[in-house]
């Protein structure tokens, strides 16, 4: 058996973060070699928490995971039941508000091996994998959510009216 932990700083809040993680069906969109993931099961709260049951479709292979611990937005935890190649595979993922953004730790327990190899050195890169392109898109999702805001805060400018008279400007940015 061995352990690892990677980390990481994320330029977006704990909570968008925190979303990216646990959108399951999304993982397929971030990692080129999930050719599809669902939901089997929803958990406690829907769809995504404490005992959420996702099916990740891999090249040869499905596999499933269960999450085993929730606290939105601070740390989810999740174990594989079956489909890979390990006799044991568990994580516990932190998330703490830092400077920078959102500090990251994924911590594993894995046990077995590949071809003879021990599973840290595919499961590491998986996870180094995983948490760049989780980083990618909680950015993303942060930057869009900045702008919706900003635009919702900038008032309405009524155009001219069919005579091309302008409005009255003590109105504008009204309904």
């Amino acid at each position: 058996m061995a352990e690892f932990v990677r980390e990481g700083t994320v330029k977006a809040d704990p909570e968008t973060v925190f979303d990216v993680y646990l959108d399951h069906v999304g993982y397929a969109d971030l990692i080129p070699l999930i050719r599809s993931a669902e939901l089997e099961k929803e958990g406690e709260p829907p769809p995504n928490g404490l005992g959420a049951i996702r099916k990740l479709h891999l090249p040869g292979a499905t596999v499933r995971e269960q999450v085993t611990g929730y606290d939105r937005p601070h740390r989810y935890s999740y174990k594989m039941l079956s489909g890979g190649p390990f006799k044991k595979f568990e994580a516990t993922v932190s998330f703490t508000a830092a400077e920078e953004g959102t500090a990251v730790s994924y911590a594993v327990t894995v046990a077995g091996s590949v071809r003879g190899l021990p599973v840290t050195w595919p499961s590491e890169e998986a996870i180094d994998l995983f948490m760049k392109k989780a980083a990618a898109q909680a950015e993303h999702n942060a930057q869009a959510a900045r702008s919706a805001t900003q635009m919702q805060a900038v008032p309405r400018i009524e155009p001219p009216d069919r005579h091309g008279t302008s409005p009255d400007p003590s109105r504008l940015g009204r309904d």
